[in-house]
Order: C-alpha cells, then sequence, then structure tokens
C-alpha cells in the first residue's frame, strides 16, 4: 500500500510545483491591466443647424459607474457617453464600441437614410435632401456598424448639401478635442491606468 501513495505523493507534488513555477511566470511577466477610456469629436447637423444637445439627460454625471478596467461593462451608458456638458466629445470606455452604440445611448437612431431625434423627429431622404457622414475628412454611406475609433471626427449631417460641400464646409466646425480629453483626467478618475493590487494580479495569473 506504501509503495503505491509514495509515487502519486510523488505525481501530486511535481504538478503542484509546476503549478506554482508557471503561475509565478506568469506573474513576473503578467502586464498591467489597463482602462479603455478614449476620445473622438462629433457633431450633428439638421438643415444647417448644429444639434446643441443641451439636454442634461445627456450627460453621464447622473449616472455614476466605475470605468471599464479590461473586461466588457453590461451598461451600454457606461461604454460610450458625454461629459461635463461638453456636447461634442465622445468618452469611450469599452473596446469595439461603434459609432451605432453611442447614438442609441443620446437616444438618437441613426441608420443609412433614416435619423430619428430623441423628440420622435425623422429625417429620411426627401427630394435633395438625404443623409451623410463625413467620418475622418471622408464621406462613408453608413457609420453606425463602425467602431468609434480613437480621434475620430465625425459628421452627421441632414440636408441638401453634398458630400464634398459637407467635407469642405461644416466638417471644419467638427470639434478636435479628444487628444486634450485622452489627457485629462475624467470626471470619474478612469483616465491612464489603474493601479492593480498584488491580489487582482495574481488572481489574474492563476486563472488566464
Amino acid at each position: 500500500m506504501k509503495k503505491v501513495i509514495i509515487p502519486i505523493l510523488l505525481v501530486t507534488a511535481g504538478v503542484l510545483l509546476s503549478l506554482v513555477a508557471t503561475t509565478t511566470l506568469r506573474f513576473v511577466t503578467l502586464k498591467e491591466e489597463e482602462n479603455t477610456h478614449y476620445h473622438a469629436d462629433f457633431m450633428i447637423h439638421i438643415n444647417g443647424e448644429m444639434m446643441m444637445l443641451d439636454d442634461p439627460e445627456y450627460y453621464k454625471e447622473e449616472v455614476p459607474a466605475p470605468c471599464s478596467t479590461g473586461e466588457h461593462t453590461s451598461d451600454p451608458l457606461e461604454r460610450a457617453h458625454l461629459h461635463d456638458r461638453v456636447p461634442s466629445v465622445v468618452h469611450v470606455e469599452d473596446e469595439a464600441v461603434t459609432w451605432g452604440h453611442f447614438f442609441q445611448n443620446l437616444g438618437y437612431t441613426v441608420s443609412k437614410d433614416i435619423l430619428i431625434t430623441p423628440e420622435g423627429d425623422i429625417y429620411k431622404l426627401e427630394g435633395e435632401k438625404r443623409l451623410r457622414f463625413i467620418l475622418n475628412g471622408k464621406e462613408e454611406s453608413i457609420i453606425s456598424g463602425r467602431v468609434i475609433q480613437n480621434k475620430d471626427r465625425l459628421l452627421v449631417s441632414y440636408g441638401e448639401e453634398t458630400g464634398q460641400e459637407l467635407i469642405d464646409g461644416k466638417y471644419n466646425e467638427v470639434t478636435e478635442r479628444a487628444e486634450e480629453y485622452n489627457n485629462t483626467p475624467d470626471p470619474e478618475g478612469c483616465s491612464g491606468s489603474k493601479v492593480e493590487s498584488f491580489t487582482d494580479k495574481l488572481k489574474r495569473a492563476f486563472i488566464n
């Protein structure tokens, strides 16, 4: 019986030592987790007038939540939102967030040819009027499925102007403040990397 137990103990000890060695190596080489947090600029024009987005309901200060720390958040509003009554800067705090997700959070429905405001106003193809999207200086046919990239600049416009007229005109009114906000502490402290505790890092090294 003893002859059977000893090999089992040796194998168990070997497995445990291997696990400890692997976890230690992973812990030493594991990179710190970073928050997903970056910004983009946008503007909406309807029949030549800029949508002001001055309703407090548009701004996330009313819905506090922790920022993303590498894990996907289940709160849609947390993923992309506005802050500080600044109506032109999108705060993105999760991976693979699209412009469609962001506009949904504002209460807008934006598809290829139709824009519906939170108040229920509908703007669709009508005569010479149509919905156009200028993203980073280039006209796009649809943006709802496009992932918001760091420092994107987007103009959503409904009216009679052509894409080139918008590129030469109103697109230049889209702000360029994303970099400024990338280097500014977030209202909820979500800027830069989170300091990860020893315990949390050890858990990641063991589980992953």
